[in-house]
Order: structure tokens, then C-alpha cells, then sequence
């Protein structure tokens, strides 16, 4: 790689994994009411017709790179009958939305019906059918590609995403979606979504792909603190973390961007309920965005009002302001995430971080920024109320509909590390700042309360069992 390329100079890298882990200056958890807004029927129904009549540009963004290993981790050794995820897997295999091509592929290769090869406990069989390439190829597979659903036929998340976006993503008479994928996946999610969306026999769709730039990969230490290598003595890179699809977003060249995981999707008969809850977020940013092109228009034209310190205030959570910083905090991107209530999901939260230059802002603070030993810390996640299930509806241009350099916001002194093993060897590796919180931490954010059903990810196979994933 050409070190003179990367976007974080090596020195840079190694400053940051040689340090002690970076927390986050947590103020409070924001709950409803103190940085969490939740909106009635009426207010919905406002902001439903504010997006309906919206007719800018909607472009909607799903990273899509993450492999489904993961998913099948307990898959591995279907033996453990007393570990309850394989039991589980076992009993209602039946009800996975794969089983049709789980059934086929067992015929082809072992010549034998599914339900005959689990009565005679060939489990090392059935992991195989479900793990290698001989088989499924699940473990090998980027997660967009599991059937999550199965209607008429199984649907995967791309396609799902695809027919989620025709429910609410449709301006102009266009539906634009961008996936992020992995190079190595990348045509043939190409080549299924372009057949897929044949069969919808719509003219609208347009798909875009990117893949992670190699300029953000990341360097790593061995416990002795040496740089890691290869095995032909070069510099050892690693991808830099989803943070660094920061810079695929900042491809974007769109008025509105819906941001959602590629795990997190609905079954049919609940989009039209997840479709109105895209609609109320993205009139809440229309919404906001008017509010802020006319205090935009206003400090262009040398107006300083105290109206616009306010409405910063109280709209973003900033505590120090002035007219010294107030031009600086209204040309900013502009995020509304939804939030849902914290059911003991792992992951990040809402919460007011303390700032050098404006006292406190709202941020997304994922649980690795947390220090377990700090009381306060402790206290303030006992105290949260609610989870980022990152559904995120972004404005990133300003009321001259020009576009903000999204790299402009990130905090680049904001890092994750985490001990990995390369080559039977235990290393420290380098993530960049998260794309919710680090990547996106100078932006101007909202927290809005959405229904926990607007949630369904799918972090293990088992949760396609789930309700939320059973048509």
C-alpha cells in the first residue's frame, strides 16, 4: 500500500493504539425530554405530510460489508445439545427461512432428506451443509446474502432493503439506494440485485455500490509493541472499522440520506408501520433543516441572533454558546436518529458529552467508550433509557445547497482498540472513530423516540426465528 495515501499517518496510528483506551466525557443520558424528543399523533402526521411533500433529493445508504461468520458461531459444533442456542437451532430448523435450500442441498450432496441426517445425529454433516463451500457457504458469506425471510420465496436483506425503500424512499420519481459491500462480494451482490429488481418490473430503482477505501485501513502492535508484519516482512493492514464509511457517505450527493444496517430489517406485513416511521423522521429533518437555512441566511447576512443561540441550545443540547462559535455550530450536517427503548441490547446509547468549545453536545456513545471503574459513568449507564438501533435520517448540505466535506466532523482523536490474534499471535489492532459516534461527532444532532418493533436485527441465526422475522 502507498503509506502516503492513508487517510491517518502511521505515526498517527501508532500514537493512538500505544495510548490507554479513550473514554468518552459522559455529562448524562439523555432520556424523553432531555434530548430525546417523543412526538404524538398529531405531530407525526405533520411531519408525514412535511416529508410526502418534500421534493429534494433521497438517496438511501445501508452498509452492507459485514460477514455472516458471526451469525453462525454456535453452527460450528451442533453437538452442544446443552448449549440452548443449538438446541434451539435444532428443534425449529424447520422454521429458518433457508430450509428450502438447506433441504435441496442435503439431496444433492448426501443423498438423504434433512430430517433423516438430524435423526441419525450426523451434526458434523449439518454443520457442514449449512458452513462450507461444499454446502451453503454461510460462513463464507457477507450477511446481506442469508435469507432472513421467506414470503413466496426466501428474501435476503438486500432484497428486503430494496422493497423497503420502494415503501418510502420513492422523490422524483426515483429510488436510490447505495450499498457499501466488500470487494470480494461485490459482483455477485451485483448480479442478484440486478435480477431481483428485474422481477419487481419497476424502471425507478437505482443501486449504487462502494466498497471500504483502502486508504483507511488501519496498522496493528504485537505485545511487544512492534509494528505487525507480514509474512514477507510489510506493514500489516487491517480494515478500519465501519467508521470508515464515513468517507463512502461523503460520496453521496444527495439532499436526504436514510442510514439503516443491513441486519436490521422488517418482515412484509410490518413495512407499511416501519415505512410511516422513515416518513416522521425525514419530515423531522425537513423540518429542522428549514429552521436552520434561516438562521444560515441570517448569520450570512450578519445577523447574530440570540433566537438562533437558543434554538441551538435547545435543539442540539449545547451549553456554551456565543457569536464567536455560532456561525461554526449552524453550517453543520445534520443527523435525526431514531432511538428505542433499551430492552439490555448491546451496543450504544444516547447521552450528553461534555465539550470543550460548547459545553455539552448530544452524542451516540457506544459501550466501549464507557470506563467501568468511572462511578459516574456507571451511574449514567444504570440511569439510560434508550439504544441507538442506528436509524439515522442525515441533511449534510446547507440552505446554498452546497455540500458539506462530511470529513470535516469527524474526531479524529476518537479510536477504538482491541486485542485480535494474527498468525497464533495476540495483537492490537486499530478501528477509526465509529460512523455514529466518533465519525459523525460534530455534527448537529436530534434523538427521537421509535416503536422497539422498527428494530429487528439479527446479531445470531436464532433471531430469525424471532416473531419480528416469521411471515
Amino acid at each position: 500500500m502507498d503509506t502516503e495515501k492513508l487517510f491517518f499517518p502511521i505515526e498517527n496510528q501508532i500514537r493512538a493504539l500505544e495510548k490507554e483506551e479513550r473514554f468518552a466525557d459522559i455529562d448524562r443520558a439523555a432520556s424523553i425530554g432531555d434530548g430525546i424528543d417523543r412526538i404524538n399523533e398529531s405531530e407525526r402526521n405533520s411531519l408525514t405530510k412535511e416529508y410526502e411533500e418534500y421534493s429534494g433529493e433521497v438517496m438511501k445508504f445501508v452498509p452492507a460489508s459485514g460477514a455472516a461468520s458471526r451469525m453462525f458461531k454456535h453452527v460450528h459444533d451442533l453437538s452442544e445439545r446443552e448449549n440452548a442456542l443449538v438446541s434451539e437451532f435444532l428443534e425449529r430448523i424447520h422454521d429458518f427461512p433457508f430450509i428450502s435450500e438447506l433441504r435441496e442441498k442435503c439431496n444433492d450432496l448426501y443423498h438423504l432428506d434433512l430430517r433423516e441426517l438430524i435423526a441419525n445425529q450426523r451434526y458434523q454433516d449439518l454443520s457442514d451443509l449449512i458452513l462450507k463451500p461444499s454446502g451453503l457457504n454461510y460462513a463464507n458469506s457477507p450477511k446481506g446474502l442469508v435469507p432472513f425471510h421467506k414470503v413466496e420465496t426466501s428474501l435476503n436483506p438486500f432484497q428486503v432493503h430494496v422493497n423497503e425503500a420502494v415503501k418510502y424512499a420513492c422523490k422524483n420519481g426515483k429510488i436510490q439506494i447505495h450499498f457499501t459491500v466488500s470487494p470480494s462480494h461485490r459482483m455477485q451482490v451485483e448480479e442478484m440485485l440486478a435480477a431481483y429488481i428485474a422481477t419487481l418490473n419497476r424502471g425507478d430503482i437505482t443501486v449504487g455500490y462502494s466498497v471500504q477505501r483502502p486508504e483507511t485501513d488501519t496498522v496493528a502492535l504485537d505485545m511487544a509493541r512492534e509494528m505487525v508484519r507480514d509474512e514477507l516482512g510489510n506493514t500489516f493492514f487491517r480494515p478500519g472499522g465501519h467508521g470508515a464509511l464515513i468517507y463512502n457517505l461523503n460520496e453521496i450527493d444527495s439532499d436526504v440520506i436514510f442510514i439503516k444496517n443491513i441486519d436490521n430489517v422488517v418482515k412484509e406485513s410490518a413495512q407499511e408501520m416501519q415505512s410511516r416511521w422513515k416518513q416522521i423522521l425525514g419530515g423531522y429533518l425537513v423540518k429542522l433543516s428549514k429552521k436552520i437555512f434561516h438562521f444560515q441566511r441570517q448569520v450570512d447576512e450578519g445577523i447574530y441572533s440570540d433566537e438562533a443561540m437558543s434554538f441551538l441550545s435547545d435543539t442540539f443540547g449545547y451549553a456554551n454558546l456565543s457569536e464567536s462559535n455560532l456561525k461554526e455550530l449552524l453550517f453543520r450536517p445534520i443527523r435525526v436518529c431514531g432511538m428505542v427503548i433499551n430492552q439490555g441490547q448491546p451496543g450504544g446509547g444516547p447521552f450528553y458529552v461534555k465539550d470543550k468549545n460548547t459545553g455539552t453536545s448530544l452524542q451516540i456513545v457506544e459501550a466501549a467508550e464507557l470506563d467501568k471503574t468511572n462511578s459516574n459513568h456507571i451511574k449514567a449507564l444504570k440511569i439510560a433509557t434508550h439504544f441507538n438501533p442506528v436509524d439515522i435520517v442525515c441533511g449534510v448540505k446547507n440552505y446554498k445547497s452546497e455540500k458539506y466535506d462530511l470529513s470535516e466532523f469527524i474526531d479524529k482523536n476518537s479510536f477504538f482498540t482491541s486485542i485480535k490474534n494474527y498468525k497464533g499471535k495476540e495483537i492490537k489492532t486499530l478501528e477509526l472513530p465509529g460512523l455514529w459516534n466518533g465519525a459523525m461527532a460534530n455534527w448537529n444532532s436530534v434523538f427521537v423516540e421509535v416503536p422497539t418493533e422498527t428494530f429487528n436485527p439479527v446479531k445470531t441465526v436464532n433471531d430469525l426465528l424471532k416473531e419480528s422475522h416469521q411471515n
